[in-house]
């Protein structure tokens, strides 16, 4: 028996259905709203053929693990290291300081095989957008290089056991897999979606296809591959970003290219519309299309604006589809098919690719935090260090470190989540201003009896809240209290809130403003004299990300200004609210402090306001505290 699988052309058609939908999703084209259900098709077809594979080489008596480990190395590195070798200059030249810190630091991760985990970390609050990170898409790679470290081994041992016992095996795994998925994508959405537990079910729907070895009817391979061409249709046009494809939801696109690697039999329209030569010919170099759409998308953005025009998109598209080309003729062919007289040996191929990956790292590990922005300001990246306010500790359980406050005998009670912690600078700068105490954590709005679900949240916070109540009441000295939230991510209909039963519930208006107002009427009880200070005014995109690649890249910063009238909608609902508020609190408007004449200044006076999407830069609160003469304007206000 050859332990070569036959090779299937409609499965090249199918990573073409893959990779395209991806690609036009990351290029702005929203036809395809779910079109990142292309890389759950790519890992039930590794699922399929590395099953495939397997399978046949241990029946065959021929499996090894050497000649399996690099096949797989010849098949990704190559290409992979010829990526990153093509960003690095780009990246050199155009990312900002922090950015580009983060991009060699991705890079050690690459080489690593652990990019999943490295962005999952850098999935929190305060990050750079994800179409700013060039190589935030190889964390799909990295899940299947883990899922081959297990997958050989675990087949070899399924082995020994009837057809029946592997299948059971398979269907355990697939099950526990898919409902932690689910379980997760509600609980902590980023783990979900990044690590390779909750992805291993798709895998393994493709391994399931390699174990039935069915030779479907022309019928029953119709009907089949037809519905898994409608169920993909359904996925790749229905789903959006809200869509919780790790779980449930991602049954739709698995069992549907399941049903089209099953059905898909030479004597069906399906088989011959995926092995036709142009799905055939794109599906070739999907996988260099892929490795390329995400830096030359990325960093397109930083030259030429957040928002790519039709024709950058296009143009992107192209460069991305030429460099996959050129990948696939002379870097993926020539190192498969060991064209290469000097790269045929395996010891001279592995020393190759060591080398090569520990050259990458080197560059990873020896990046200057100025990067190749010599041009631009050294502190850059100080300036738009992340707000936590007083200090790095003041965002997190309450300490009560001496570093999040500015004297023994406070004054000032500032109380909140990320959006509390950026106004720390306006009040201290302000003059006059009392000793300040910071209590703030990243997603707990001030809030009595209410908390925003999920990760870092729910009932700690209400907890917490009420330990900052237990503390206001022991703590007399302190005359004013300034509470500042988001409030959008606790009326998104997308997310949940939790009570203090801990149930996930719906966050709605009333019930929000509610929760505020128990906050509210409990400090001033207590005789304390206390106002809520809105969130900034924000339109949707990443303001101070705008600005530091303007100012690294020599712009006018003032391209990144906006009017009032493009407010997200989240800032809208959130000053709805606010309004609302405001007939029984006091409240501050930081959209009046900061927009003027229906414009809001993003740079001002040569100083960074934003430094991202919803906060003020270090820089930026201070200066808006001693233009708005912010300490005095609290005690103003306060009631």
């Amino acid at each position: 028996m050859s332990n070569r699988i036959a090779y299937r052309p409609e499965i090249e058609g199918l990573r073409a259905i893959a990779v395209v939908p991806v690609i036009l999703l990351h290029a702005g084209f929203t036809t395809f709203s779910g079109g990142y259900v292309g890389v759950d098709v790519f890992f039930v077809i590794s699922g399929y053929l590395i099953t495939s594979i397997i399978q046949r080489e241990i029946e065959a008596g021929g499996f090894s693990f050497t000649g399996f480990y690099e096949r797989r190395a010849r098949r990704i590195l190559p290409a992979l290291f010829f990526m990153i070798l093509c960003c690095l200059p780009f990246a050199w030249a155009w990312l900002s300081p922090p950015d580009f810190e983060t991009f060699s630091a991705s890079v050690v991760s690459v080489c690593l095989f652990v990019s999943n985990i490295f962005f999952w970390r850098q999935t929190g609050y305060f990050d750079t957008a994800s179409e700013f990170k060039p190589l935030l898409h190889t964390w799909s790679l990295a899940v299947e290089e883990q899922l081959y470290l297990l997958w050989p081994i675990g087949l070899i041992l399924l082995h020994r056991y009837g057809r029946r016992w592997r299948v059971i095996a398979l269907c355990t795994v697939a099950a526990a897999s898919l409902a932690a998925g689910e379980y997760l994508s509600w609980h902590h959405a980023s783990f979900a979606f990044f690590w390779a537990p909750t992805r291993v079910w798709e895998f393994t729907a493709g391994a399931l296809c390699a174990g039935l070895r069915l030779s479907p009817s022309r019928l029953w391979g119709g009907f089949s591959s037809s519905a898994g061409i409608l169920a993909l249709a359904c996925a790749l046009m229905l789903f959006d970003d809200k869509t919780r494809v790790t779980g449930v939801a991602g049954l739709l696109p698995v069992l549907g290219t399941g049903a089209i690697l099953l059905g898909a039999s030479k004597d069906t329209w399906v088989h011959g519309v995926l092995a036709s030569r142009a799905f055939v010919g794109v599906g070739r170099i999907s996988y260099g299309a892929y490795l390329f759409h995400q830096p030359v998308l990325a960093l397109a953005r930083y030259r030429l604006g957040a928002d790519l025009t039709p024709l950058q998109a296009c143009g992107s598209i192209g460069l991305t589809l030429l460099l996959a080309l050129v990948t696939w003729r002379w870097i993926e062919q020539p190192w498969r098919r060991r064209d290469l007289s000097w790269a045929r040996s395996s010891r001279r191929f592995s020393i190759g690719a060591l080398t090569a990956a520990w050259a990458l790292m080197a560059f990873g590990l020896a990046y200057s935090p100025a990067g190749g922005l010599a041009h631009t300001a050294a502190d850059l990246g100080e300036r738009v260090r992340i707000n936590f306010g007083l200090d790095r500790d003041c965002d997190g359980e309450l300490t009560f470190s001496p570093k999040c406050q500015t004297g023994d005998d406070p004054v000032v009670l500032l109380w909140g989540d990320s959006v509390a912690m950026h106004l720390a600078d306006a009040i201290t700068a302000s003059n006059g201003a009392p000793a300040l105490i910071q209590m703030t954590r990243t997603g707990c709005a001030p809030l009595s009896g209410l908390a925003s679900a999920g990760e870092n949240r729910g009932v700690d916070c209400i907890r917490q809240n009420e330990r900052i109540l237990d503390w206001l009441r022991s703590h007399p000295a302190v005359e004013y209290v300034v509470l500042s939230s988001s409030i959008d991510y606790l009326l998104d209909p997308n997310r949940r809130v939790v009570s203090d039963e801990g149930q996930p519930i719906p966050g709605t208006e009333p019930m929000v403003l509610a929760a505020l107002e128990r906050t509210l009427t409990a400090v001033h009880e207590l005789g304390r004299h206390v106002v809520v200070v809105s969130p900034m005014p924000q339109n949707g995109s990443d303001i101070g990300g705008c600005l530091v690649r303007a100012l690294a890249n020599g712009d006018d910063p003032a391209g990144c200004n906006f009017e009032t009238s493009s407010y997200s909608l989240g800032t809208i609902l959130s000053y709805q609210l606010l309004r609302k508020l405001e007939t029984r609190w006091p409240v501050i408007w930081l959209n009046r402090l900061i927009c003027k004449e229906s414009k809001c200044p993003a740079y001002e006076d040569g100083v960074i306001i934003y430094r991202d999407a919803a906060h003020l830069s270090h820089e930026g609160s201070a200066y808006l505290g001693r233009q708005a003469g912010f300490w005095n304007l609290i005690r103003d206000r306060a009631e």
